[in-house]
C-alpha cells in the first residue's frame, strides 16, 4: 500500500493560496516557501507526517493520492481557510509500483466518476420541488361540478395550473384524466373542495409526481433505484413466502405432533400491571423512594417527580404490560409481590422505581385455544424448508458455490471501535 509524508499549508484568504500554488508548481521549494511564510498570521503551516492514504479522510484521500512526491494540490476550501497540499515523501509497501500506479488511477477515475454522479444527483434533485395552487384545485373544483351536473367545463379552467415544478406544471386537465381512468367503482367523492383536494394531493399528484419524476431523469437517482430495489425485493419475498405457503399440506397430525412436543411452551406470556417514576439520577430515585417508604402515595410522588410526564398525569401508571415486551421491567417485577416497589434501576431512559400493582400469571394453552397459532407455524416452518430446498436447487443449476479455503484466507479490516469515558460515580453512592 502506499504512505505518504504530507505537509500542509492553510491559507486565510483564496488569492494568497493560488499564488502559492503557482510559485510551487513553478519550481519554488516547499521549505523555502514555509521559511519566508513563518511568523505570518494569515497562514499556518503543518506537518502532518507519515499516514497511509486510506487512513485519510475520503475528500483528502481523492485529493492527496493523485500526487506524486514533491508535487502540490489544488487549493482546497476548508472550514479554516484555504488548503494546500504537499507531497514531501512517500513508499510503498505490500504491492509493486506497477499495482499501485494501476490502483491509483483506478482510485482516481472512480472517485471523478462519484463527483460527476453527485454533480448530477444534486441537479436533479432540485428539479424535484413541487408547488401546490389552491386557486388551481378551485377550479378543479368548478371543472367537476359542471361535469357532474352534465355540462362542458369550460377551457379556461380545464388549463388552470393545479401544481408546477422546476420543469413544467400540471394543470386541471390532467386531474379530471387521472379521475375518469380509474375504473367507476373506485372513483372516490370529489364534490366538495376538501374531498377534491384530498383527492388531488393523495391519490392523483403522487402519480403524477412520478410520472414527472421520470420526465425529468428522477429515476436516475441512487436513492430512487435503491428504494425500488428494496421494494422489489420486499414484494417479491412476500410473493415467494405465499407461494410456499400455498404448496404446504398440514395436516391434523402434524398439529397434534407439533401441540405434544412443545406443550410446556405453549402457554400465555402472562402479563402485570405497574406503576412508574422516572428520574435523572440515582440520588434523586433514593430521594423518591424515602417519600414512598416514609409512607407518602406513591401515585402523589410519581405525579411530582417522574419526568414521564405522560404517566405522570395519571400516577405513574403504565397499564398491563406483557412479559418479554420491556425486559428491564420482566427482571424487576419478578422480584416483587403485589403492592412492593423495587429499588431503583437504570435502563435507557434514566433512573427508575417501579411499583406492582397487578399481577397476572402465565397458563397453559389447550389444543383448541392454541389450534390457530400452531397452524400457522407450522405452515411457516414447512413453507422455509420448502423455500430453502427450492434456493439449493437453484444455486445447483447454475453452479453457485463458495471456496471457503479462499475465504479464510481473506485479510478483513479491523473494525474500529470508539472508546468511551468511564462514567463516574455519582457522588452520593461514594459515601
Amino acid at each position: 500500500d502506499r504512505k505518504l509524508h504530507i505537509k500542509e499549508l492553510v491559507f486565510a484568504v483564496h488569492p494568497v493560496a493560488d499564488e502559492a500554488v503557482a510559485e510551487l508548481r513553478a519550481g519554488r521549494d516547499f521549505d523555502a516557501m514555509v521559511a519566508e511564510l513563518a511568523g505570518r498570521q494569515d497562514v499556518a503551516v503543518h506537518d502532518l507526517g507519515w499516514v497511509v492514504w486510506k487512513d485519510l479522510g475520503r475528500d483528502v484521500a481523492n485529493i492527496v493520492f493523485r500526487l506524486a512526491r514533491g508535487e502540490v494540490s489544488d487549493v482546497v476550501p476548508g472550514g479554516d481557510g484555504y488548503h494546500v497540499f504537499y507531497i514531501a515523501e512517500d513508499e510503498t509497501f505490500g504491492l509493486s509500483i506497477e499495482l499501485v500506479s494501476i490502483r491509483s488511477k483506478r482510485f482516481v477515475e472512480a472517485m471523478e466518476k462519484e463527483r460527476l454522479i453527485e454533480e448530477e444527483e444534486d441537479e436533479l434533485s432540485r428539479l424535484y420541488d413541487v408547488e401546490y395552487n389552491d386557486k388551481g384545485l378551485a377550479a378543479g373544483l368548478r371543472t367537476f361540478q359542471t361535469a357532474f351536473g352534465g355540462g362542458r367545463p369550460a377551457d379556461s379552467l380545464i388549463s388552470c395550473v393545479i401544481a408546477t415544478y422546476t420543469d413544467g406544471e400540471v394543470r386541471v386537465a390532467d386531474l379530471f384524466t387521472t379521475y375518469y381512468s380509474l375504473p367507476a367503482r373506485s372513483r372516490p367523492y370529489v364534490g366538495d373542495y376538501n374531498a377534491l383536494k384530498e383527492f388531488a394531493v393523495e391519490i392523483m399528484m403522487p402519480k403524477l409526481e412520478a410520472l414527472a419524476g421520470y420526465a425529468m431523469g428522477l429515476d436516475r437517482l441512487r436513492s430512487v433505484a435503491w428504494a425500488g430495489k428494496n421494494a422489489r425485493e420486499e414484494f417479491l419475498v412476500g410473493l415467494m413466502e405465499s407461494h410456499f405457503r400455498n404448496q404446504v399440506e398440514v395436516t391434523e397430525d402434524d398439529l397434534v405432533d407439533y401441540y405434544n412436543e412443545h406443550r410446556d411452551a405453549i402457554r400465555t406470556s402472562g402479563a402485570y400491571r405497574a406503576s412508574r417514576i422516572l428520574v435523572e439520577s440515582k440520588a434523586d430515585a433514593r430521594e423518591a423512594l424515602r417519600q414512598i417508604r416514609s409512607g407518602r402515595d406513591f401515585g402523589e410522588v410519581a405525579a411530582e417527580l417522574s419526568l414521564d410526564t405522560r404517566t405522570a398525569e395519571g400516577g405513574g401508571a403504565l397499564g398491563f404490560v406483557n412479559f418479554g415486551i420491556v425486559a428491564s421491567y420482566d427482571s424487576v417485577v419478578r422480584t416483587l409481590s403485589v403492592g412492593e416497589v423495587s429499588d431503583p434501576f437504570t435502563t435507557t431512559s434514566g433512573v427508575e422505581i417501579i411499583k406492582l400493582d397487578e399481577l397476572v400469571e402465565s397458563v397453559h394453552l389447550s389444543f383448541e385455544e392454541a389450534r390457530e397459532s400452531i397452524v400457522e407455524f407450522v405452515t411457516n416452518t414447512k413453507a422455509n424448508d420448502l423455500l430453502a430446498e427450492w434456493v439449493t436447487s437453484k444455486k445447483d443449476e447454475v453452479g453457485f458455490w463458495i471456496d471457503e479455503d479462499l475465504l479464510r484466507r481473506v485479510a478483513l479490516p479491523r473494525p474500529v471501535y470508539m472508546e468511551r469515558a468511564p462514567e463516574s460515580e455519582d457522588e452520593d453512592e461514594k459515601t
